[in-house]
């Protein structure tokens, strides 16, 4: 039953990213040359290995939408693991590779390096691609700094964040 509900979901999400199936005739359907964008997390599951979430943003009907694409297992942490995972889920779903226009990661130095980061790497290949730290992974680690330090919430956290640290020296 779980299997029947994956494939539907699946070809829901390839309608939704433009990429048809092959005719009955055998024919290559038109595929959609609409951008998207590409969110990418990472986690451990409860045997440790690494993970790489992949969610797609993009217009459907006419209104922005995410979309999952898919869990991968990282051989690593490191940029060219992620880079890997994410072509092969590219790859694999028949999408183009050009219709990617941006990236949005958490702040992590395999993310967001500025030369050897995956917005870095996936540069190389797409030299228009737009790459950033999400705005939930910033909210997320703003949140966290200032439950460790009440007094950023009195003194105003944005004085601690632009003088990089807090103003009572606990941070």
């Amino acid at each position: 039953m779980l299997h029947v509900i994956a494939e539907i979901v699946l070809e829901s999400v390839l309608q939704d990213l433009g990429v048809a199936p092959a005719e009955s005739d055998g024919k290559a359907a038109p595929q959609s040359t609409s951008p998207i964008g590409i969110m990418v997390d990472a986690s451990s599951d409860s045997a440790r290995r690494e993970q790489c979430i992949i969610f797609a943003r993009l217009v459907v009907r006419g209104e922005v939408a995410t979309r999952f694409l898919g869990i991968k297992e990282l051989a690593n942490g490191d940029a060219a693991s992620y880079l890997k995972v994410i072509w092969e889920l590219i790859d694999e779903l028949k999408v183009d590779r050009n219709r990617v226009f941006w990236l949005g990661t958490d702040g992590a130095g395999p993310m967001i390096g500025q030369h050897a980061g995956l917005g870095a790497l996936m540069r190389r290949v797409i030299p228009f691609l737009l790459s950033n730290h999400c705005i939930d992974h910033r909210l997320v680690a703003f949140c966290v700094f200032v439950s460790l330090c009440a007094c950023c919430v009195v003194l105003s956290a944005w004085f601690c964040s632009v003088n990089s640290r807090c103003v009572c020296g606990s941070l």
